[in-house]
């Protein structure tokens, strides 16, 4: 979607078009990666020193909900990414250094018409991401010995590096 696109559509709906909407959507459509609500709220703080980072949040969903924007939770950060959407589609991400690939083409869309869908359902959206380490984390990754996993007094699993074969704490 175009960026004046997005800016009527929200006129439309009865959202202002504030400097600090504009800017936002302006990010977004140049940004050449996904970037989280607190990477936009700092980007666009620099322009507008008092903007809060809810009203970042806030101007993200209405640009969701329009489809100007894309969101995707990134586990290897523990949070939402936003992208600015040309055209649905999907992510690789590496859970060590939180790169972002964009996938090519939709292997759910392939896949849909041999999906066992409920009757009657209607599918509007989906969503599909690959996790896993890029190049760089993996060879990093097997230059360390494997982090083993034991339970903590409270039987919380807590990871170690010491000798990789994953013991019970004692006490």
């Amino acid at each position: 979607m175009r960026t004046d696109e997005a800016l009527r559509q929200l006129r439309r709906q009865g959202g202002r078009v504030t400097p600090q909407r504009r800017a936002l959507v302006e990010l977004l459509a140049s940004a050449t990666r996904p970037l989280t609500a607190p990477e936009l709220h700092a980007r666009l703080i620099q322009q507008f020193p008092e903007v809060a980072q809810d009203t970042v949040y806030r101007i993200l969903e209405s640009l969701v909900a329009i489809d100007a924007v894309e969101v995707f939770h990134d586990p290897s950060q523990g949070a939402d990414r936003y992208e600015w959407s040309d055209r649905p589609h999907h992510h690789c991400v590496c859970l060590g250094c939180g790169s972002v690939v964009c996938l090519p083409e939709c292997p759910v869309d392939a896949a849909a018409e041999s999906m066992q869908l409920p009757a009657g359902f209607q599918v509007v959206r989906h969503e599909y991401q690959v996790f896993g380490y890029c190049d760089g984390c993996r060879s990093n990754r097997s230059a360390k010995p494997p982090a083993r996993r034991r339970k903590g007094k409270r039987g919380q699993l807590a990871a170690s590096q010491t000798d990789g074969k994953g013991v019970e704490d004692q006490e």
